[in-house]
């Protein structure tokens, strides 16, 4: 779907995030794997930047160009996509008896270092986001889908086997995906 980043060059334009972000939320759509993407949504906490809306099918985003670069527009659209092909590949997610994405401890590993070189690393908290950071199988999945689009050379590097492990999963999904 998308051609290589320079080798160990990790400065990605956002223009670029965004391309890619797009091409894979358009995927999303056309495939009935997202309903709807809703862009420009004034949250009411000031740290949530998107959100994916289990059982609907939509996608809000809602991000500011002063964010840093985590929470940027094409990272945001990209990690709620991938919680959309999470909730395709396992639609019983959220159940303590599902089926988990990463298998071993060194998939979930690499999966935290994507997730932390994305968003920042994962604080203790009991706040809105205590699933995420945590580091649920579905959290840590959709990092790993985002990184994937976005900077696909540095995710096959920095985590090889939590991103073979998506793409075996996923491109069930759809033919078109990697």
């Amino acid at each position: 779907m998308m051609g290589l980043d320079f080798p160990f060059v990790d400065t990605i334009p956002l223009g670029e995030q965004c391309s890619r972000a797009n091409q894979v939320a358009e995927l999303a759509t056309d495939e009935d794997v997202v309903d709807r993407i809703d862009r420009d949504v004034a949250f009411q906490s000031d740290t949530v930047r998107g959100k994916y809306w289990r059982g609907v099918g939509s996608i809000e985003i809602g991000t500011d160009s002063d964010d840093f670069p985590g929470f940027q527009a094409g990272v945001v659209l990209a990690h709620e996509v991938g919680h959309a092909f999470y909730d395709a590949w396992s639609p019983d997610s959220g159940i303590e008896e599902h089926p988990r994405l990463f298998r071993t401890t060194d998939e979930t590993e690499q999966a935290v270092a994507l997730s932390e070189r994305l968003h920042g690393p994962m604080v203790e908290t009991d706040g809105p986001f205590v699933d995420y950071r945590k580091g649920s199988d579905e959290e840590l999945a959709a990092a790993v889908f985002a990184s994937r689009i976005i900077e696909p050379t540095a995710a096959q590097r920095i985590a090889p086997d939590a991103v073979r492990r998506l793409e075996e999963v996923f491109d069930d999904l759809s033919d078109n995906l990697f």
